[in-house]
């Protein structure tokens, strides 16, 4: 994982220039749609939670919401969040890729 070659990018370093993660700044909604009123909810994106980008995003014409496609970090759900809202409040900030250390049980 971790190995480098003789020159260029380690695997680690090439994914971590891919993904983008967020961190939720204010409590929102995970829906299953990208229009929220069409969509249900799938649950509640707690502040200080950390979410991974999955690529889709774009602008609802009918409200204005800034919305894009994630998945949490904490129960790996899948939706759509509001980046930022109508009024120009921002729900998510940027945040460098998050390494989590795994220990054994003792």
């Amino acid at each position: 994982l971790g190995l480098r070659q003789s020159s260029g990018l380690t695997l680690l370093e090439f994914l971590t220039g891919l993904q983008q993660f967020k961190r939720c700044a204010k409590e929102i909604a995970l829906t299953t749609g990208f229009e929220v009123r069409s969509s249900r909810t799938v649950r509640k994106i707690e502040a200080g939670e950390l979410l991974e980008v999955l690529g889709e995003r774009g602008v609802d014409e009918r409200t204005g919401l800034e919305r894009v496609r994630t998945r949490a970090l904490q129960d790996l759900a899948e939706g759509w969040v509001t980046i930022t809202g109508n009024q120009g409040t921002s729900f998510l900030e940027p945040v460098p890729k998050p390494y989590f250390i795994v220990a054994p049980k003792a």
